[in-house]
């Protein structure tokens, strides 16, 4: 069975006691064993009101994105993924790329949200202000659909140094809620956790979701926390989300303050 090669030429510097002298080394390495880069994805936002156009590059010569829609991990029989696709729905979508001489990528996830513009908002009013190193785009900005990723430096995240941390948002009528989410992150070597619990204040009522920690030593992470609202009409909301009190034990910074990052709140 014949087997394709790739050639490493590796410059090996040997220095002796006096002078110096350089010699070749030339390594083979099995094709196989080569894993391929992840794709790079293009799109817009995770957020969007009508629709999103997502395509990939996928690096390698020769080699394919594969992808899944169903929440398991692509392998080789999953779909090709060609040219610019259009999503109108929700969907997490997961993509690796292969090659028939190398090893497939580490797959990448893209967790597309549909959601409903807001229009009616007659005022938002940050009660609790970011810290100055992470102000966001303002208050106006955490319903504009501007989706950050997982670099917390990227201008769309206000970060929270001290809690808790409240919003108010004021409509121009009462409206009906289902559900309150607030769009986050998780990066723990960065001191960046969830909070321990969300209260949605309306006129009718007050809300609590408690939110699940993601447990120690997690990789970074962007989520979604839903607090429900049982359908109730309103014309105001008082968000106030808890933080955590300190870091946790296990944390090199266990007992510190925690940050809290946010980029954007949803209303369904």
């Amino acid at each position: 069975m014949s087997r394709r090669y790739s050639l490493i030429t590796l410059m090996v510097l040997v220095l002796p006691f006096l002078g110096n002298s350089q010699n070749d080394t030339t390594i083979f390495v099995q094709a196989e064993a080569i894993q391929l880069s992840s794709p790079i994805a293009f799109y817009g936002s995770t957020l969007f009101a009508d629709s999103i156009a997502l395509s990939f590059a996928p690096g390698q010569t020769g080699s394919e994105v594969r992808y899944t829609v169903d929440g398991n991990e692509p392998g080789k029989d999953s779909p090709v993924f060609s040219g610019k696709q259009f999503f109108k729905s929700s969907t997490l979508i997961k993509a690796a790329a292969f090659h028939p001489d190398f090893r497939p990528s580490e797959s990448i996830e893209i967790d597309f949200v549909k959601v409903t513009r807001i229009t009616d908002v007659e005022s938002i009013q940050l009660i609790t202000e970011p810290n100055n190193q992470y102000k966001g785009g303002g208050a106006g900005s955490l319903v504009d659909l501007k989706k950050g990723d997982l670099n917390f430096k990227d201008p769309v995240w206000m970060g929270f140094s001290e809690g808790p941390v409240e919003v108010v948002i004021n409509f121009k009528n009462p409206r009906e809620i289902k559900k309150v989410i607030i769009s986050t992150m998780t990066n723990q070597g960065a001191w960046i956790f969830l909070p321990e619990k969300i209260e949605v204040e309306t006129d009718n009522g007050i809300f609590a979701g408690q939110v699940e920690s993601p447990g120690q030593e997690v990789p970074g992470k962007l989520s979604y926390e839903i607090v429900q609202c049982n359908q109730v009409s309103t014309k105001r909301l008082h968000i106030r989300i808890v933080p955590l009190s300190n870091i946790p034990e296990w944390h090199p910074g266990a007992g510190y303050l925690p940050w809290f990052f946010m980029d954007e709140i949803i209303i369904k």
